[in-house]
């Protein structure tokens, strides 16, 4: 699946990652082309969405209202037919677990952006489903992360201890920079908060 995908990630004459709205067009491009060339293949369909919205979500603070809707319709066909391929095979692999996980998170994070009490209940709740799947998976990344954004999400409308807030974006910051390194964008990211 790698050799099916990677074209679509990064460039074939110079190996960099796509960026910015280039990303995100070539994502579009993508689930175009596997709707119309593997319409049967639901493995093919939920790797070029998960592409999408990866791409939605790199610059999802710069994003325009109408492409954070496409990035919740996105998550919304990617986890639809995740649960699809459940029911075919109970046993769906980690990979599409993870890539459910992070579906959650993009509506996770769009609830969180609208910024009113009751959005950021529906935030914590996804934020739970991340939790609950990075914990199932073992991905102790994907664990901090949930944690970190649980507690962020909480501080806005509950009076939540702020150590933990602290202790959970710590330990986020402090697992990138071991498995990432100081310079990397998610390391960085992490290091803000």
């Amino acid at each position: 699946m790698n050799e099916f995908v990677n074209p679509w990630l990064f460039c074939t004459s110079c190996h960099q990652e796509y960026q910015n709205e280039l990303r995100i067009d070539i994502g579009t491009k993508f689930v175009s082309f596997v709707r119309r060339q593997y319409p049967q293949d639901t493995h093919k369909q939920v790797e070029a969405l998960h592409v999408k919205l990866f791409a939605l979500m790199k610059i999802f603070d710069r994003l325009q209202p109408v492409q954070k809707r496409e990035a919740g319709v996105t998550a919304n066909v990617l986890l639809s037919l995740i649960d699809r391929m459940r029911k075919d095979s109970p046993r769906v692999s980690m990979r599409y677990s993870a890539m459910g996980a992070r579906a959650h998170g993009v509506h996770g994070r769009i609830a969180l952006n609208e910024g009113t009490e009751e959005s950021t209940r529906r935030a914590v709740v996804h934020f739970e489903k991340c939790l609950e799947v990075s914990k199932a998976t073992g991905d102790a990344d994907g664990i901090a992360a949930a944690k970190a954004k649980i507690a962020v999400a909480k501080s806005m409308y509950e009076c939540v201890n702020h150590e933990e807030l602290v202790k959970a974006s710590q330990e986020l910051y402090e697992l990138r920079v071991a498995e990432l390194g100081e310079e990397n964008e998610y390391t960085i990211d992490a290091g803000k908060h």
